[in-house]
């Protein structure tokens, strides 16, 4: 759905809040977060408004219309809370003006007049105090009933953490303020023009739907075109309504319980996102939904209490296997799971995501024997298919979910039945060592280089040699023609030194300060320094060349490639399959 399709428009943060409408944090919606560093680059922003009288762009804002004059802040309550705690330490500022009598009835018509339209008003049939923004269940008290009537002294023992930094902001921009108008003759009007720069030149790009489904939307589309926005609050408020139903007498204490498994998922999942993580579940559970309609399927699949819990208990149980994909890195190592790390953190590297939902089914209903088997298999065919053979996928999420709903069912019940399902993309032997024997790998890419020397290691092992760890940074890849040759390699021309430079043939495992040793040096030097090398595969390669008594060239870098891609056949093989 494109973003045109909502009600979009761009509006300063005078426009956007001095109406009457009143702004709601959603009752689940993160608690208050920033902190001394977003408010001193924030306040950066506002110096400069103040000094250049320029304007400044503040993002998105997604709002959603529950009524005629009420808009729920799906995105940017940070920004329009600090926003508001600005305008309340403004008036902290006018209000010691005020107490003491200095220009006492202009001051008092200015705080009055910033009160009523940016923070709040008195309803005229009620007579009751309304403020223009509401926070979350967990900040909204200490904000109305502290900040908002401007306390001489904002309590602060036994409060949480969010409440806290409100009080941290507010005395944080407070200060500020007073820093600007220090030196001023008439403070209050300064302070008056400061907040009417700051609500006339902080601009938002507002959109506004009108329900949770459109908002999930924009945010898919604003994430594919590069702007993050986060949809975890839009599922953690659907959820938890669920379960705070006004009826149950145990709603609070299950929002706790709920709260707090929520948040141990969140936090374990450090910088990677929860929707992504809720997807990947549900494929391989359930059934296949798009990112753009997963909280579509979450609210049609998901109506009870018990819905809830049911989601959030398993969400919580099958992290530690989503984290082995994503994060294989941070995974504890034992000697009964070195072979998944291994498998997990090549995938990885391959940049591989589609087999996520294959191994989170693999690790519910498989032995460990035959989890680790499964894991394997993946590496060796993404290994095979989009390392070496540089192979497109197209579009396989629906056939790796099928295998996924497959295992989920019991209808796939070994390691093996997988690779089987997944041989469309096995290169075959003959296809896989005649790329193999061609392969291009530009080692100055950081990843490419990790590749490289998980390759070679992985053949220095199948050579006879020792169990190496490519992660290991005393081994290093050496090209046998150098990246930067000298005048001595005049020999190779200058179009065949860019074929041959990073050909899989022209490589070998050296010791680093061996390779420094090395570096841009003449063949026959070169082969000096390699008789030093511990590694088999420098040995063999050193034996060959004095036993034809060659040079290095095309012809030798071709031939090698050859011999190597007899290894990899062999290395990167699941019995069966050919």
């Amino acid at each position: 759905m494109s973003i045109t399709n909502f009600n979009t428009e761009n509006n300063s943060f005078s426009k956007l809040i001095s109406d009457r409408a009143i702004f709601k944090i959603p009752k689940f919606q993160r608690d208050y977060s920033w902190s001394n560093t977003e408010w001193i680059e924030l306040w950066e922003d506002i110096d400069t408004l103040l000094k250049e009288d320029d304007s400044h762009y503040m993002g998105y804002l997604v709002l959603q219309a529950v009524g005629k004059n009420t808009l729920n802040v799906i995105d940017g309550q940070q920004r329009i809370t600090t926003l508001s705690l600005i305008i309340l330490a403004a008036m902290k500022s006018l209000k010691k003006l005020i107490d003491k009598d200095i220009d006492k009835d202009n001051n008092q018509t200015r705080l009055n007049d910033i009160r009523n339209r940016f923070i709040g008003y008195q309803d005229n049939v009620t007579l009751i105090n309304k403020n223009k923004l509401e926070l979350n269940r967990n900040n909204n008290r200490y904000y109305k009933d502290y900040i908002v009537p401007i306390l001489e002294e904002l309590p602060k023992r036994n409060f949480n953490e969010s409440e806290h930094l409100l009080r941290k902001a507010f005395l944080f921009f407070n200060d500020k303020i007073e820093s600007v108008i220090k030196d001023k003759n008439d403070k209050g009007a300064e302070i008056a023009k400061l907040v009417e720069n700051i609500v006339e030149n902080l601009f938002f790009t507002v959109i506004t739907v009108t329900n949770e489904l459109n908002a999930y939307k924009v945010f898919e589309t604003l994430n594919s075109r590069g702007v993050k926005l986060s949809s975890t609050d839009l599922l953690k408020n659907y959820l938890f309504s669920i379960v705070d139903t006004p009826n149950s007498e145990n709603a609070s204490s299950e929002v706790e319980e709920l709260e707090e498994k929520w948040n141990r998922i969140v936090n374990r999942l450090g910088n990677n996102n929860i929707s992504d993580y809720l997807r990947v579940f549900w494929l391989s559970k359930y059934e296949f939904v798009r990112s753009m309609n997963l909280f579509k399927t979450i609210r049609g699949k998901i109506k009870s209490r018990e819905d809830a819990f049911r989601l959030i208990n398993d969400m919580d149980q099958n992290l530690d296997t989503y984290l082995l994909c994503v994060s294989p890195e941070q995974e504890q190592h034992t000697s009964n799971n070195e072979p998944e790390i291994k498998a997990s953190k090549l995938l990885k590297l391959f940049r591989i995501k589609q087999h996520y939902p294959i191994i989170m089914a693999a690790k519910r209903k498989f032995t460990e024997k035959e989890f680790q088997k499964t894991i394997n298999y993946l590496s060796i065919i993404a290994f095979r298919y989009t390392v070496i053979g540089n192979q497109p996928h197209g579009d396989p999420e629906k056939i790796y979910f099928s295998i996924a709903q497959k295992i989920e069912y019991g209808e796939l019940k070994k390691s093996i039945n997988i690779a089987q399902d997944l041989k469309v993309y096995y290169l075959s032997d003959k296809n896989f060592t005649t790329s193999f024997e061609n392969k291009l790998i530009n080692t100055k890419d950081s990843k490419n280089n990790k590749i490289a020397r998980y390759i070679y290691s992985e053949i220095e092992g199948k050579m006879g040699g020792n169990k190496l760890d490519p992660d290991d940074n005393s081994i290093t890849i050496e090209h046998i023609l150098p990246q930067n040759p000298n005048d001595s390699w005049g020999n190779i021309k200058s179009n065949d030194r860019e074929k041959y430079t990073y050909h899989i043939g022209n490589m070998i495992l050296l010791e680093k300060n061996l390779n420094k040793e090395a570096e841009n040096d003449s063949f026959e030097r070169k082969i000096e320094i390699f008789r030093k090398s511990k590694f088999k595969q420098v040995s063999e390669l050193v034996i060959s060349l004095e036993n034809d008594k060659r040079s290095w060239d095309g012809k030798s870098i071709e031939k090698r490639a050859n011999a190597l891609s007899k290894y990899a056949a062999d290395i990167w093989k699941i019995q069966g399959l050919d």
